[in-house]
């Protein structure tokens, strides 16, 4: 069993490399998640484990760790209310604006895609909206995880039926092959729209070549602190456009006094210029 000092000696190293804050109620979890791995490991306990991945140099025993304590759990269309505001009001306004300003690309960036549902659900959305209407644009959508194993299921795009639940049937057809009665592959099409990077969101700063017009960071920060929401908030939008947009995870909520997006729906912010 982990003792206090040992889960805020884990705790404390969770919360500098990733951002994850963990309360003390926490303890028994952690210590679940990570018994079979210190045994496996051959260490004594929790301090020999802590001090073995201090000792770390080429960050893999970081990585596994990282693997162990985050959860991600996700499935096709989770939190439909998003998607539709996308088709209904993200997408229109865009294109609206490209016509005014003459511009021709949409960056879509999925800040912690886990196995790649809500990249895939994006790309979906995006290949509808571009057969239904006139706008060529240049689509990148860029799917990032702090967890390296769930971005081994992203790129497999290979998923079970509680996974799919909430696709419709035209889209399983068009976007998905049957591999048996259980499981279907993501098709090529989808898969080229995407490009799949492990990530870490608490670097203290982020650098891309060019803005995203929407970011999906949701179900993520509900694992951190508010000085660690309200840096990360402002890295977003640093690399948001102009009248782009940012979700949160609906169970997440963003302080309106320091958050530097305009609230325009229940965790759906906009970014107007100043």
């Amino acid at each position: 069993m982990m003792n206090d000092q040992h889960f805020q000696q884990i705790a404390q190293l969770a919360y500098e490399k990733c951002g994850i804050y963990l309360t003390e109620d926490k303890k028994s979890l952690l210590s679940n998640r990570l018994q079979f791995l210190v045994q496996s490991l051959g260490l004594k306990d929790f301090g020999e484990y802590h001090a073995w991945l201090r000792a770390d140099t080429e960050g893999k025993r970081l990585q596994q760790f990282i693997n162990q304590i985050t959860t991600n759990y996700s499935y096709f269309f989770r939190e439909h209310e998003h998607f539709d505001y996308l088709m209904n009001h993200v997408l229109p306004q865009k294109k609206s604006r490209d016509i005014t300003e003459d511009t021709n690309d949409l960056h879509i960036w999925s800040a912690a895609c886990s196995s790649g549902e809500e990249a895939y659900t994006l790309a979906m959305l995006l290949k509808e909206f571009l057969a239904k209407t006139t706008p060529r644009w240049d689509i990148g959508i860029l799917a990032t995880d702090i967890d390296s194993e769930k971005l081994q299921e992203a790129h497999k795009g290979i998923y079970t039926g509680d996974r799919m639940k909430n696709v419709p049937p035209i889209y399983k057809t068009n976007y998905f092959q049957a591999l048996d009665k259980t499981k279907w592959q993501v098709r090529p099409q989808l898969k080229q729209l995407i490009h799949f990077s492990n990530y870490n969101l608490i670097r203290p700063k982020f650098v891309f070549k060019s803005k995203f017009y929407a970011i999906f960071c949701r179900n993520v920060m509900i694992y951190f602190d508010r000085a660690t929401i309200t840096a990360l908030v402002q890295r977003f939008y640093e690399v948001t456009e102009d009248y782009g947009f940012l979700f949160i995870g609906q169970t997440e909520n963003l302080d309106k006094d320091k958050c530097p997006y305009r609230y325009v729906a229940p965790a759906i912010y906009q970014k107007i210029p100043r």
